[in-house]
């Protein structure tokens, strides 16, 4: 069952998890985002909840929808990852049938 600190958690867990992957240290996502550092530690460790405010910028920060502050496992692709993506499905539809499966093939490899 949801409760208010499970939500806190939920919530700093997630806000952590985007600054590490942005390699964005507290200081400065907490200059950022217009709050103390210290406040910052407190929302990451579910001890505080934060405003309306501090949510929103914290989505403009990261170029996410609320709703990924609030997901137990953040589904999150830095600005380097999205610029890949866009660029390789910018590229694929130059190849035929015979090349998308060569492309689909290496990419099952790579992911085991």
């Amino acid at each position: 069952m949801l409760n208010e600190s499970k939500l806190r958690l939920i919530l700093g867990e997630a806000i952590k998890e985007l600054r590490t992957r942005n390699k964005l240290s507290q200081e400065s996502l907490s200059e950022r985002i217009g709050i103390a550092h210290n406040s910052l530690t407190k929302i990451e460790t579910g001890r505080t909840f934060t405003t309306a405010k501090v949510l929103a910028n914290l989505c403009n920060v990261f170029n996410v929808e609320p709703y990924v502050l609030f997901s137990k496992k953040v589904r999150y692709n830095s600005e380097e990852e999205v610029q890949y993506i866009e660029e390789i499905n910018r590229l694929l539809p130059g190849f035929n049938a015979e090349k998308l499966e060569e492309i689909y093939n290496i990419i099952l490899a790579l992911k085991k």
